[in-house]
Formats: structure tokens, C-alpha cells, sequence
């Protein structure tokens, strides 16, 4: 989560866009588990918003799109 303001800029220069959706899920599978969704360029906005930190994994894709 510490390099997470370089990950949108490096999704965006390889994929060539920045609105692929993505997800970020803290503490996955634990009762205490926070998970923000949004777009690739937002990761930075989006994981403050939350104040998600580490442990945290960072998902790219439309298998964000599926929730329960």
C-alpha cells in the first residue's frame, strides 16, 4: 500500500486508460475487513478515502464488478 500512488500511473501507461474498474480489500476475510471499488485512476483517492492500509490487496479488472 506504501508504493500505491505509483499503481494507477503504471496500470495506465500499460493498459493505456485509466477506467478499468478495480478494488481494494484490507484485511480479506476477516471480520475486520474494509474494501473500497472504483476505477484504476482513482486508486490513490480511493484507498484514502477508506484509510485502508496493509495488509491489503489490490484487484484490476471485471471481476470487481462481482459482488455478492
Amino acid at each position: 500500500m506504501k508504493n500505491i500512488p505509483l499503481s494507477p500511473e503504471l496500470y495506465v501507461l500499460g493498459a493505456g486508460h485509466g477506467s478499468t474498474s478495480a478494488a481494494i480489500i484490507q484485511h480479506a476475510s476477516l471480520p475486520h475487513q474494509k474494501s473500497v471499488r472504483g476505477i484504476v485512476k482513482d486508486l490513490f483517492a480511493m484507498a484514502e478515502s477508506k484509510q485502508l492500509t496493509y495488509p491489503a490487496i489490490i484487484i484490476i479488472g471485471a471481476v470487481t464488478n462481482l459482488v455478492n
